[in-house]
């Protein structure tokens, strides 16, 4: 009688340790598997983040170098002019009045920097970041003396003068950028290559 008392007291713990390394198996498959669920969706999260960003970034590339093409055009009709004698600011004014989702104004300076014309009147007042695309075209980041942010496409001429097209950067994110979402509260920011922020 009292052996079967034992053999049920060794079968209750034997039961009991089964019970325990089962449980401890089973929480260990669980905690791993979550383990790698969440670092599958980090990684899902991380590609998405670099995808998005090398988009936006082909984006902003196409859309600048869209300008800096009108930029060439508009420096090759203006130093023609130059040529001529003849000063014709309509032509400068007409392309601000037919691209004004983005453009809000161009800017002719002399050597100098001193404001010689401007469609709206404002000139450039201060400069945060340069990027140089070539050696007489340069993409900024500039406060105009309105006190608003722009992106500033600006190119050399020949005359020791240079043009300026205006670009509404808040027009730009609100239209291209600002919709973009990473995850629950992550927005797009643009910065430049130095890390200053230009567009958020």
């Amino acid at each position: 009688m009292r052996f079967m008392g034992s053999r049920k007291k060794h079968a209750v713990i034997l039961w009991v340790g089964f019970m325990a390394a089962m449980l401890g198996i089973f929480s260990y498959l669980i905690f791993s598997t979550w383990s790698e669920y969440k670092k599958a969706i980090i990684d899902n999260q991380k590609k998405q983040m670099l995808l998005t960003t090398q988009t936006m970034g082909e984006n902003l590339k196409v859309f600048i170098e869209g300008y800096q093409a009108d930029l060439n055009s508009l420096c090759s009709i203006e130093e023609e002019l130059g040529k001529t004698g003849r000063q014709d600011w309509d032509i400068l004014s007409d392309y601000v009045n037919n691209h004004s989702r983005f453009v809000y104004d161009i800017i002719l300076e002399d050597g100098d920097g001193m404001l010689l014309k401007s469609s709206r009147g404002y000139g450039i007042k201060e400069t945060f970041s340069v990027t140089e695309l070539d050696s007489q075209t340069s993409f900024c980041q500039s406060r105009l003396e309105n006190g608003e942010m722009y992106f500033i496409l600006k190119k050399n001429l020949s005359a020791g003068k240079c043009i300026s097209l205006v670009i509404n950067a808040k027009t730009y994110y609100q239209s291209l950028v600002a919709h973009i979402r990473l995850g629950t509260n992550g927005y797009v920011v643009i910065k430049d290559s130095r890390g200053i922020i230009l567009a958020h």
